[in-house]
């Protein structure tokens, strides 16, 4: 997994762990404050203590939060939540809220750890609850108090209840909190997946298609070309590029290819395609082309756009292009033949020292 998923994965968590920190908190207060009320009419029992070391030892923990580990903590967090939990299940039995704590230690154990350590709690939790299901049905664990009583205590229920709500505050929470965070992290996929396919599909320079989109683009063209109607292959290259790149410099060569690369996209029409080779050439593509004479004209049309030449820096660069221009099915179905062909006609207008555009001819 990359360092950003895994620093994305750990900040969510350490938040999550810390909203429940939090929770434990206002949860220790309440049940703390109603064990002091019940011992003042009859002593605190050993199970009542060790809940209450534990609801203190949250607050230990919430002090040096910030300090602790995100491992360390949420371990801390997870041994308190289960001790609470099985203590009070111990001394309460069906009756306890402890019931309500074990879902939210799983969930936790689950979030924070490995499998192993979830099967682990899994396998644990089984063997505990039944032990003590078969140590109250064998009447090895008696409870010291009448269940009537319990039933009638406000301070219970109110325990029960704000647990209840803490637990599925916090499960609810955090499940939020992953699916907030999840579709954060599939945006951002998203946005590299698009990102990669741009520069995989387009020049960067130019911000032309690259051959192999080119190839792809023609092919589905003359598949969906309707009857009457041809598609026109220009290939294109700049006329004495290499002066331009000596005498100029290499800045001034990127410069007249994404002049050229401008002009071209101001004069192909919608579902046209253009496309760079490499180096000084270039390849459009021109859809729905009626007659042979269209092609001649739109490449003209560009070859004239480009002859204006462009400003590098103060200077004014003069610029002429060749181009060969060969049409899909009067030549060809393929565009591998497409393209030798109209190579073969610019190299032909290159010997040409007055028509820059020549049609392939057989």
């Amino acid at each position: 997994m990359p360092n950003t998923l895994l620093k994305t994965e750990a900040k969510i968590l350490d938040k999550i762990i810390n909203r429940f920190i939090w929770l434990w908190i206002s949860l220790s207060v309440v049940a703390l404050f109603m064990q002091l009320q019940r011992a003042e009419i009859s002593s605190m029992d050993w199970v009542e203590v060790s809940q209450s070391v534990l609801m203190l030892s949250v607050w230990m923990v919430a002090l040096f939060r910030k300090k602790l580990p995100l491992y360390i903590k949420t371990s801390l967090i997870t041994l308190v939540s289960g001790g609470i939990a099985y203590l009070g299940i111990f001394k309460y039995g069906l009756m306890a809220a402890g019931f309500s704590i074990i879902p939210m230690t799983a969930l936790i154990i689950g979030m924070f750890f490995d499998r192993r350590a979830f099967w682990s709690f899994f396998i644990f939790n089984i063997l505990a609850l039944s032990c003590l299901a078969w140590g109250y049905a064998q009447g090895h664990v008696v409870q010291t108090f009448s269940q009537q009583a319990i039933s009638m205590d406000p301070g219970h229920w109110m325990i029960f209840i704000f647990t209840s709500i803490v637990v599925v505050f916090f499960i609810g929470m955090s499940l939020l909190e992953y699916k907030k965070a999840l579709g954060i992290v599939v945006r951002n996929l998203e946005q590299q997946h698009k990102k990669m396919e741009h520069l995989a599909s387009f020049d960067q320079l130019t911000g032309l298609s690259l051959m192999t989109f080119a190839e792809k683009k023609i092919e589905k063209l003359i598949a969906q070309r309707v009857k009457h109607s041809h598609v026109a292959v220009m290939f294109l290259d700049v006329d004495n590029f290499k002066i331009i790149n000596d005498h100029y410099g290499h800045e001034a060569g990127d410069c007249c290819l994404q002049f050229i690369a401008g002009a071209i996209k101001s004069i192909i029409r919608k579902g046209d395609e253009a496309c760079r080779i490499g180096g000084d050439e270039m390849v459009v593509i021109c859809d729905k082309i009626k007659h042979h004479d269209d092609a001649l004209e739109l490449s003209n049309r560009l070859a004239q756009k480009i002859a204006a030449g462009f400003f590098y820096e103060e200077d004014h660069i003069p610029v002429s292009v060749s181009i060969g221009v060969s049409i899909a099915p009067y030549h060809s179905s393929k565009f591998s033949e497409l393209r030798r062909c109209a190579d073969f006609a610019m190299y032909q207008a290159k010997k040409n020292q007055e028509h820059h555009v020549v049609m392939y001819s057989r």
